[in-house]
């Protein structure tokens, strides 16, 4: 007997070329409306029927969410800057040196040319390489609303496996790190060596005073 093959539900995709029109689509499209950026976890969702949104916000146009660069003495990563980006950026090479570390042990070259640092963020896999690098640099993300923007630290954003705080109404904008000097490594255990999911993975990151 063949399998049955379910269709995908129905539901209305939207690619805005701004944040604002982002926010107010995903304010009146409530709790259902998820938020497309790299796609590597939500396509996967969708198919496996984890995930069953009734809207699609796409934030693939929207250039202002993807930059690397230093202010008042902190480093800001767009949310929607490519993890390939990330690895190979010589400020995060010289500023951040653990997460682009981290970065090269995570998926394939074309998976990380896809994929973002903020949807890997908010996926909130246990997985997910990004995040050990940056609870150990003390970073912060900034989330923004139709309300305004607010800052929370990566050690109170995730509340639990695929949890974060935030809300339905709510972008991840960017990611800030206070730029320091110190000496950092990283380790991953998977399954096998090469490409593969984590199993544990740990970063460090100390100041030598």
């Amino acid at each position: 007997m063949e399998a049955e093959i379910r269709p995908l539900s129905e539901f209305d995709y939207f690619a805005p070329d701004s944040l604002p029109s982002v926010l107010k689509l995903i304010k009146a499209h409530g709790e259902k409306a998820l938020v497309l950026a790299g796609g590597t976890d939500l396509i996967v969702w969708m198919k496996k029927r984890i995930a069953s949104p009734t809207a699609i916000v796409d934030i693939n146009r929207i250039p202002d969410l993807s930059f690397i660069e230093v202010r008042d003495d902190h480093l800001h990563i767009g949310a929607l800057t490519r993890l390939n980006v990330i690895k190979e950026s010589s400020l995060i090479q010289q500023k951040a040196p653990l997460l682009a570390e981290a970065i090269g042990f995570l998926a394939s070259h074309p998976i990380r040319n896809r994929a973002t640092i903020g949807g890997n963020l908010c996926s909130a896999s246990p997985a997910a390489d990004t995040a050990p690098p940056l609870l150990a640099l003390k970073a912060s993300v900034i989330l923004e609303s139709p309300e305004g923007k607010r800052t929370v630290a990566l050690s109170d954003f995730f509340t639990g496996p695929g949890q974060t705080k935030r809300r339905h109404d709510e972008v991840l904008r960017e990611l800030k790190i206070p730029c320091r000097e110190g000496r950092s490594a990283f380790l991953k255990l998977g399954r096998r060596k090469g490409f593969t999911l984590s199993i544990a993975s740990a970063a460090a990151f100390a100041v030598i005073r």
